[in-house]
């Protein structure tokens, strides 16, 4: 009896065992797979008001070397989605831009409506993705205002590559990019400025430029110097060739200017990187 006892707990005990085992050599793929593991819902711009005849126009941008997938959307003052696009692929260096208009608000008793970008990006991805906003007069297709993102990736600048130092922003027929590169350092330093367009490819190259301490350079794009495109507005995004050791010296910013005027209507921030606030030591005379 004894016997038959201690046999059939023996056999108990083997097929807990077996049980558990196979539980864990199924649960263990299941916790590495992070497939099935939703986008994270991020905040991209913030909040900015559109009245009757403005366009909240998002642009995200692949700062990174490796593609992936976003899901843009706005939402409301209440958090809700008042709306969302459908999956979108950036390449590296590539931009895409998402719009909604004050109509697509929704019918609302106040003239105008506060909206905000989001975006559905899975994490890892999060670190090489640049958002930027800007408010457009439906009527001229000219930006008013510009809204920097609430994320900055960091720049993954190897030797000599083109550094993503300026937000994108968009230009139409009457007016220019004006690019400004400022050496903050002690020692001097050379550039190339350059601007790329929604793919990531070249649009215009410069000649070297030879930034002195504390000196200040300029580089235009006007929209007519644009060729080849059937669209009035061209998204565009300036940037700069320049060594990593240099590059936390370098300080970029944007202005679109009206042609007719010569006056700024639109400030472009640029987009920090690698920043310390220690300065080089002066180079040895």
């Amino acid at each position: 009896m004894n016997i038959r006892n201690r046999f059939t707990t023996a056999l108990a005990l083997g097929i807990v065992a077996l049980a558990a085992i196979f539980s864990m050599s199924f649960a263990r793929p299941a916790r590495a797979d992070r497939s099935d593991i939703p986008r994270r819902q991020l905040n991209a711009t913030p909040p900015v008001t559109l009245g009757d005849g403005q366009t909240l126009h998002v642009t995200y941008l692949n700062a990174g070397g490796n593609p992936f997938e976003i899901i843009p959307c706005v939402l409301d003052g209440d958090g809700a989605h008042l709306k969302m696009g459908d999956v979108l692929t950036l390449s590296p260096g590539a931009m895409r831009s998402f719009d909604i208009g004050r109509a697509e608000a929704g019918r609302r008793t106040e003239p105008s409506v506060a909206v905000r970008a989001a975006v559905h990006v899975d994490e890892q991805n999060l670190k090489n993705l640049s958002v930027s906003g800007e408010v457009i007069e439906d009527a001229t297709g000219k930006s008013t205002i510009f809204l920097a993102g609430l994320q900055n990736p960091p720049d993954s600048v190897r030797g000599s590559s083109a550094a993503n130092l300026l937000s994108p922003v968009g230009i139409t027929f009457g007016q220019t990019l004006h690019v400004t590169f400022l050496n903050v350092g002690s020692n001097p330093f050379e550039i190339i400025p350059c601007i790329f367009d929604g793919d990531g490819a070249h649009m215009t190259t410069g000649d070297t430029i030879t930034l002195l301490p504390s000196q200040m350079r300029s580089f235009d794009l006007s929209r007519s110097e644009i060729g080849g495109r059937t669209e009035s507005r061209v998204q565009v995004r300036a940037a700069a060739h320049v060594q990593n050791a240099d590059l936390k010296n370098l300080v970029m910013t944007g202005e679109v200017i009206e042609d007719t005027t010569s006056k700024s209507s639109l400030f472009v921030p640029g987009i920090r990187i690698g920043f310390d606030p220690q300065p080089d030591p002066p180079s040895p005379n």
